[in-house]
């Protein structure tokens, strides 16, 4: 078991960097002096990407895919619902619960891409 938990460092740790960035009270954020339209979501879509693409580098097996997006898709509900339960400054939101599936799934299609593109090239 704990060879299994070595293996996945990096995702732990960047699985620890999500949900402590998620319940961060919203009063120590830094409003930003330019405001963009759901830039909220686009900070769930860029931390889920990376999530999925570190989580798919450390499962080195042949079904990545369907682990990457069920975890994925748990660990995105469950940031927010620890946000509704947690905290009492953030709350619950489906729209990033979209948006983390959004980067997990691109994340999935960069990647085997990739794998593709990088399987091809070992081949010649």
């Amino acid at each position: 078991m704990i060879t299994k938990t070595l293996k996945y460092k990096l995702t732990i740790l960047w699985s620890i960097l999500i949900i402590f960035l998620l319940l961060i009270p919203t009063s120590e954020i830094t409003k930003p002096k330019i405001i963009i339209p759901y830039f909220d979501k686009i900070i769930h879509f860029g931390i889920f990407s990376i999530w999925g693409i570190i989580f798919q580098l450390e499962n080195k097996t042949k079904h990545r895919i369907p682990p990457t997006i069920i975890l994925g898709a748990g660990f995105a509900i469950s940031t927010e619902l620890m946000q509704k339960y947690l905290t009492t400054t953030r709350t619950f939101d489906y729209l990033d619960i979209l948006a983390d599936l959004t980067g997990i799934i691109l994340s999935v299609i960069v990647f085997e891409i990739y794998w593709r593109i990088n399987k091809k090239m070992q081949i010649k």
